[in-house]
């Protein structure tokens, strides 16, 4: 229920894609294995948040290519979000695929919340240092390369 109440936080907190929007001090997902994750937490300034599903074509190109490239950055962490329904798909998918980058399981309702109506969408925050409140700064759908290396070069 506590991960329920979390997520519900969250989303409610995103409605619009307003730069004022912050992240819970906790958010919490699922990992393809049901371990629960919090996602708030680490030392980079940046999060990506892109979401994606195993039907998607363009999704599976930027698991392959951009995103585990941009998660090589000092500056900014990936996280990905797969949307399929089936969890044994996705699962399959990371592991045929050898996929580097951490999954984790969303309910469609966050898509919905971030004005975003399906795959592939991205979702970028920034803080200006650990502890400070996660701001979104931009959800878009599709991948914009360029958009998101501005946005990092934001503070």
């Amino acid at each position: 229920m506590r991960n329920f109440f979390v997520a519900a936080s969250f989303l409610l907190l995103s409605l619009g894609g307003s730069t004022a929007i912050s992240l819970p001090s906790t958010l919490e997902f699922k990992d393809l294995n049901g371990k629960t994750v919090d996602v708030t937490a680490g030392n980079k300034n940046h999060r990506l948040v892109s979401f994606w599903a195993t039907w998607c074509e363009s999704c599976k190109k930027k698991l392959k290519n951009e995103l585990p490239k941009l998660a090589l950055s000092e500056d900014l962490e990936v996280i990905t979000i797969n949307t399929d329904e089936e969890v044994g798909r996705a699962k399959s998918y990371v592991k045929r695929k050898k996929v580097k980058l951490p999954v984790y399981r969303g309910p469609t309702e966050y898509l919905q919340q971030l004005k975003l109506s399906g795959v592939p969408a991205w979702a970028f925050y920034s803080r200006t240092g650990p502890g400070q409140k996660w701001v979104l700064k931009k959800s878009a759908m599709g991948f914009d390369l360029n958009e998101i290396n501005k946005l990092r070069s934001q503070n």
